[in-house]
């Protein structure tokens, strides 16, 4: 039980608790409420210099480092809270059109939760950037966020000059045959390394914390984009959206601009999980239900050093994502996983709309989900190695069905954990869940892909942390600078926002507690 001073600033805030069954597998779960939201201009430049790249997109994935937690008492704002939280660039403005440098960032965060004024200002969490460090590969050449070129077929690359598809002549020979890199998820390792999850491949990125590429895991060949006639006459198409229109689709794997969203490692660190976006293109039915397709994937790999099966899928979970009864976006995507343990999960989803959401005909829709979902693995059926892993066409191969689980496939389970529109917590720090069409300033965005755990170690409730979650702002400045340069420029800005949950989280460990 909480302190009474706690659960009378529960009772006195209206924090909602949840689940609102409180057995198991999620017995001892709850959500205290929203106690802090921080934000960073969409104006801010990041620390390769002033008016060199605008800072954004930077939390499309997000870690936090606990050895670097520090915790101090201040007489007038109580508990201080400051560490390093690292945030994660995409591909940059434009969706691959540009030679965007990937990279990720360092930021010092302090943060102080407020548990007791109504209204709250929107000052809890400040972010200071205190580093920007590139990725390269093996030979030291940076990577690019340029679009892949569809005929180069070992691993995403940009096209190395002037090329036509179709009747397109190409802009990606800006990337000049770089390894392209749509980085969207990371996780620090007690080594001082880290992995970073990519949605060209979908491909798992192992970096030094200077960001020198050590090695690269490939998922079963169902995930792989491959585009031909029928099997066995494909080739890998990692392109993902420059040229979509000339190339289309791809007739397997991962569809285009959905591939490993979000990244997780256990504890112990033997396990990375991976979490595919949205359905693959074999699991999406029919021309008709690929809009609204619902079964995705969660994939563990084997890091145990020694292991015969290091680097390979060991276990394989489907993933039902959640259905709205809007039009264009109809159900939800997976954008990011926190492991608690080796088998419980924290999972963010989302629906298309908010602030940032400008596809004509769909700009007045509010948004309907936004959501941190609780995820239990236990006692879901592993497809890994089975014929679910197999191309479509492939001998002996299975696709899942678009909105229907045969008998024999058990999901994981899922439980609502914290509904980031819930109205009331909004309001208490001036924030709203409008259409972008009825949007302002406080509006909250359409795409949040970062979550992170800071520990509060607090003796009387030792299970309780924050857990931050943040917004892709998609580079929203009204002037948006790459290399020294103005590259773009939009009639509205979107700030990344920060929003900061108090959450009870009873079998939560960290793999960098023991480091």
């Amino acid at each position: 039980m909480k302190s009474a001073r706690l659960a009378s600033l529960i009772l006195l805030l209206g924090f909602a608790t949840a689940p609102a069954r409180a057995d198991e597998p999620f017995a001892g779960f709850e959500n205290e409420g929203l106690v802090g939201v921080g934000r960073v201009p969409a104006s801010a430049f990041d620390q390769r210099g002033a008016a060199m790249d605008t800072l954004g997109g930077f939390f499309s994935g997000m870690a936090f480092d606990p050895a670097t937690l520090r915790m101090t008492d201040d007489p007038t704002r109580g508990t201080v809270l400051t560490g390093e939280l690292f945030g994660l660039a995409d591909r940059g403005f434009g969706d691959g059109t540009m030679d965007y440098r990937a990279r990720f960032h360092t930021f010092l965060a302090e943060i102080v939760p407020d548990y007791t004024s109504w209204p709250a200002a929107q000052n809890q969490i400040t972010l200071r950037p205190i580093a920007t460090r590139l990725f390269h590969d093996e030979k030291g050449a940076d990577f690019t966020g340029c679009d892949a070129d569809p005929k180069f077929t070992l691993y995403p690359r940009s096209f190395r000059g002037d090329q036509l598809i179709g009747e397109q002549r190409t802009p990606g020979s800006l990337g000049a045959g770089r390894r392209s890199l749509d980085a969207e998820g990371i996780v620090l390792m007690r080594d001082g390394s880290l992995w970073v999850s990519d949605e060209y491949g979908p491909l798992l990125y192992h970096f030094t914390r200077d960001g020198v590429l050590l090695e690269t895991l490939a998922p079963p060949a169902a995930l792989l984009p491959r585009k031909g006639p029928k099997f066995g006459a494909r080739s890998n198409d990692f392109g993902a959206s420059v040229f979509s229109a000339e190339t289309g689709q791809p007739d397997s794997g991962r569809a285009d601009n959905r591939g490993f969203e979000g990244l997780a490692i256990t504890p112990d660190e033997k396990r990375l999980v991976a979490a595919l976006q949205s359905p693959t293109m074999q699991d999406s039915g029919t021309a008709e239900q690929k809009a609204s397709a619902l079964f995705t994937r969660l994939l563990f790999f084997d890091l145990e050093a020694g292991s015969a099966s290091r680097g390979k899928v060991v276990a394989e979970y489907v993933y039902a994502l959640h259905r709205t009864d809007t039009e264009g976006h109809p159900q939800t995507v997976l954008s990011e996983l926190l492991a608690l343990n080796d088998h419980q999960f924290l999972a963010l989803e989302h629906d298309g709309f908010g602030r940032g959401q400008t596809k004509p005909g769909h700009d007045e829709t509010a948004p309907q989900f936004k959501r941190v979902m609780l995820v239990e693995v236990n006692g879901a059926t592993n497809l890994a190695g089975t014929g679910y892993d197999l191309e479509k066409g492939a001998p002996g191969q299975l696709s899942l069905p678009a909105d229907a689980l045969p008998a024999d496939i058990t999901p994981v389970t899922t439980h609502d954990f914290i509904d980031l529109l819930d109205a009331k917590q909004l309001a208490r720090f001036g924030l709203n869940a409008k259409s972008h069409q009825d949007s302002d300033e406080n509006t909250l965005a359409e795409k949040w892909e970062g979550l992170a755990i800071v520990p509060l170690r607090d003796p009387v409730h030792p299970d309780d942390v924050l857990l931050l979650i943040g917004n892709d702002n998609d580079f929203k400045a009204r002037k948006v600078f790459h290399e020294e340069e103005i590259v773009a420029t939009n009639d509205y800005a979107l700030d990344t926002m920060i929003l900061a949950y108090r959450v009870t989280l009873p079998e939560w460990r960290s793999n960098l507690e023991r480091r």
